[in-house]
């Protein structure tokens, strides 16, 4: 197993005992996860109200810098997709979801993908998309459910209003 030593403990510890630093040239942070984020919170403890202070300017000025930013990095993080990707797949949708059809309302439409393979399906609405998710996005579930709500409408309901109140 391969290993790195941290430059403020001066332990010897496997790879994986370092975040990630794309600019350092083996690709990982000088100081092991356990020291950076004690060294971390020491100076946010030193420092209330600077660690973010820069950002959060940025953002009252443009909030739209913030969610493009969010959005674009959350997108290729989660589903190794692009903004210009999305923004395909949401023209190719005429920016409805793909479920019930419907524009999105104040939240932008998820991206709804395969569990298993990662494939992405398509976007939906959050409400589509938490309906299939809470089925385990299992189409005999789906189809269960239909023929449920089919014969739900077909039975006398005042039957079961007596029923509730006797």
């Amino acid at each position: 197993m391969a290993t790195k030593k941290c430059s403020r403990c001066k332990q010897m510890l496997s790879l994986t005992a370092f975040g990630k630093r794309r600019t350092a040239p083996d690709g990982l942070q000088g100081w092991c996860r356990i020291c950076f984020n004690a060294a971390r919170r020491q100076w946010r403890a030193a420092n209330p109200g600077k660690s973010r202070a820069g950002d959060r300017r940025r953002w009252k000025t443009n909030p739209a810098i913030r969610c493009h930013t969010c959005r674009k990095s959350q997108l290729r993080k989660k589903y190794s997709m692009s903004m210009e990707d999305y923004e395909s797949l949401f023209k190719m949708q005429n920016g409805k979801c793909a479920i019930c059809g419907h524009p999105p309302n104040r939240r932008r439409l998820g991206v709804d993908h395969d569990h298993n393979t990662g494939a992405i399906r398509g976007l939906l609405c959050s409400k589509c998309n938490a309906g299939i998710g809470s089925l385990d996005d299992d189409p005999q579930r789906l189809q269960a459910a239909i023929d449920y709500l089919a014969r739900a409408d077909q039975l006398d309901k005042f039957a079961f209003r007596e029923y509730a109140n006797a």
